[in-house]
């Protein structure tokens, strides 16, 4: 885990928006990769040292969340195919490998069809991970959801999270940077500690959400 977190901070660093698509691409079909870590490192490593301005705000709508985005997005349609394919039986054949379970989409579906705006609800799943990814793209290959409804919906949903966690490892990358004088502790593990508590109140709110409201 920890190498595979190294080897997508080389991409960010080294590729720009090229990596953070190479990153996010492998987030998604890598389901042990938390997105959160992903987006939050990229507005970290490619906001750094821009202050708040309306190109800054651009620059991060193209280097992080556009990019994140697509690869979020293209990384999730094996997952699709293959459930659209094979119906429930993807899960009973691949579900103890990816994290992903027949009550998983059930509960989806039932969430789904209790509501008749379920593409807007589609859409902030997407936006506030507490619903497995890759069980949302499993849920639409079942239900037969068209590519362009799922692509156009998927990607509304991940910019505006891609715009969240951005903001936050942009912010924080410049806390850090303004004290570099004064501690190089900050420096060297202020992100990292920040993407792990991110990822870890993540899993706690899935964990207690899960069950109850879906």
């Amino acid at each position: 885990m920890n190498e595979l977190l190294h080897i997508i901070q080389g991409w960010i660093v080294s590729a720009g928006a090229l990596g953070v698509f190479g990153a996010s691409l492998a987030e998604e079909l890598i389901s042990i990769i938390p997105s959160a870590a992903v987006q939050t490192a990229s507005g970290a490593f490619m906001m750094s040292g821009h202050v708040f301005s309306l190109s800054s705000l651009l620059r991060l709508i193209t280097m992080v969340v556009i990019p994140a985005s697509l690869g979020v997005m293209i990384g999730s349609l094996p997952y699709m195919y293959l459930s659209r394919r094979y119906g429930a039986h993807a899960i009973d054949r691949w579900g103890t490998y990816i994290g992903v379970t027949n009550a998983d989409i059930e509960n989806i579906s039932i969430k789904m069809n209790n509501s008749s705006w379920d593409d807007v609800l589609f859409i902030l799943a997407r936006a506030f991970p507490v619903i497995p990814s890759i069980a949302l793209a499993i849920y639409a290959g079942i239900v037969r959801m068209s590519l362009l409804r799922y692509v156009i919906t998927t990607i509304i949903g991940v910019m505006i999270r891609a715009t969240v966690f951005g903001i936050v490892g942009w912010l924080f990358a410049g806390w850090v940077s303004s004290l570099q004088n004064t501690t190089n502790l900050l420096e060297q593990f202020g992100i990292g500690l920040l993407c792990v508590c991110i990822v870890y109140i993540l899993w706690r709110v899935r964990k207690q959400i899960i069950p109850k409201e879906i």
